[in-house]
């Protein structure tokens, strides 16, 4: 067992939200809600989605490209909705403050990151402890993980917390302003964005993949930078 992996992961799980918190000097509100919505939403209801789907139509998923348009929907649909509705109940009194968006795309994003690192570490110890050549291959992959892949997973999270703070800000503001059509924007971004990941790693490599993500991600917070400082004007100019 590689412990330095371990250790990366491990580290990454807990540094990258609390960097996210306080680098974006979240409110603990809107932090926490974050967290809470996108553990309901995200790992539980769409999860439970997910599995039936791979107990009902197997094949269907082994297809990459009904792969990556069916999971991208999910996560957008699932995601983005739980968004929505946090934004619209639980923070509907938050919402005169536009950094609850910020604060509450911190604590979404920081959450998955600490979900994802720490499963791969659970899946490392459970794969070091299990036996049997139907599970070979998965035992394989994960005992092979070298520093390299824990760099590109770290990597790889970072770009994601910040994805989901720039979605965020699209939901935040469509929720304010009562704009549903935000909500379906901030859907399609985040389908086209995790469908593009999946087919570009599955052709190109996971190299290809992450300068993918990082173009991406850099564009939609341009995008949402845009959002957020030309709703300020406007409420300047009122």
């Amino acid at each position: 067992m590689n412990i330095p992996v371990i250790v990366i992961y491990l580290a990454s799980a807990l540094i990258i939200p609390a960097a996210a918190y306080f680098i974006m000097k979240a409110r603990p509100k809107p932090y926490f809600v974050g967290c809470g919505t996108f553990f309901v939403f995200a790992l539980v209801l769409e999860s439970a989605i997910n599995a039936a789907m791979g107990m009902l139509f197997p094949k269907a998923l082994e297809n990459i490209w009904f792969y990556a348009v069916y999971g991208g929907l999910m996560a957008g649909v699932f995601e983005e909705v739980g968004r929505f509705i946090a934004f619209s109940t639980l923070l509907k009194k938050d919402l005169d403050n536009d950094r609850t968006a910020l604060s509450y795309g911190a604590g979404h994003g920081g959450m998955e990151a600490f979900m994802v690192l720490t499963s791969v570490v659970l899946n490392i110890f459970i794969a070091s402890t299990v036996t049997g050549e139907e599970y070979r291959e998965a035992i394989d992959m994960y005992m092979s993980i070298g520093f390299s892949d824990a760099l590109i997973a770290v990597v790889e999270r970072l770009f994601a917390v910040a994805v989901h703070i720039s979605l965020s800000v699209v939901v935040f503001f469509g929720a304010k302003k009562k704009k549903p059509a935000f909500l379906f924007l901030a859907i399609a971004l985040h389908a086209v964005f995790d469908g593009a990941v999946v087919l570009i790693n599955n052709f190109f490599g996971i190299i290809w993949a992450e300068v993918a993500t990082a173009i991406m991600a850099a564009m939609l917070a341009c995008f949402c930078y845009t959002l957020w400082k030309g709703a300020h004007e406007r409420a300047d100019i009122r």
